[in-house]
């Protein structure tokens, strides 16, 4: 009894204060502010970029090859009615997944997976040496099952209905050169009205040009984000 009685008096001798409380969740808030008007303004930049590529802009010469192949890419969202997947062509990356039958305490949307940079990345080696990271490779977009839709056709807003299901099919070559027909494939795969998401990576025509090693590094980084309200009394 004695013990417990001093470990009661030891939890609350080291509760914070509510004005300590307080403090921390404006710290919280305030970092969080920060982070997403970075992301605001990234997000505009890109836009930005995206409208020069396409009007020949005489500045867009000076954009580097990176920020080129980030203007170019395509956002691709499916909605299954509990699932809002959000997918990027750069890197073949979830960008940001929503669950639809769900919200914050403030009735926020709950998102699971926020819009970040370089959330998901594989990384593999090639036999000349190169090191190739998946999340700086713009991918090209299709309805696997739809090979005749190209990929401007491939609508950036896609549903799924209960009973269906929906492949979307990301591919881009390793090498580019004509002697090589290596590619990397990756499959997301989303069934209406299910929690499930399916996911396969596929190298095709790598003989010769990917090292064998039988493994790829996978690097995957999240915020997690708060859903619930901090009660600070």
């Amino acid at each position: 009894m004695l013990i417990f009685a001093i470990f009661v008096g030891y939890m609350f001798w080291i509760a914070p204060s509510k004005e300590e409380m307080a403090e921390r969740q404006r710290v919280y808030d305030s970092t969080l502010q920060a982070q997403l008007a970075e992301q605001r303004a990234a997000d505009s930049l890109a836009a930005i970029e995206k409208q020069q590529l396409a009007a020949g802009d005489s500045n867009a010469a000076s954009i580097s090859k990176g920020d080129s192949i980030r203007a170019a890419a395509r956002t691709i969202t499916i909605d299954n009615g509990l699932l809002n997947i959000e997918v990027n062509t750069l890197g073949a990356q979830v960008n940001r997944v929503v669950l639809n039958q769900y919200s914050t305490y403030d009735s926020l949307p709950l998102q699971l997976i926020t819009p970040a940079e370089d959330n998901m990345n594989l990384v593999f080696y090639t036999e000349d040496n190169r090191t190739v990271n998946t999340r700086d490779l713009l991918f090209t977009a299709q309805i696997e099952g739809r090979e005749a839709l190209a990929e401007a056709d491939v609508p950036e807003d896609l549903a799924v209905k209960e009973g269906d299901s929906i492949v979307l099919l990301l591919t881009t070559p390793i090498v580019a050169d004509s002697q090589h027909e290596a590619q990397l494939a990756m499959r997301y795969t989303l069934r209406g009205n299910s929690y499930d998401v399916g996911f396969e990576v596929e190298l095709a025509g790598a003989q010769g040009v990917v090292r064998q090693s039988g493994y790829m590094d996978l690097i995957w980084k999240n915020r997690m984000q708060r859903q619930e309200k901090v009660n600070s009394g």
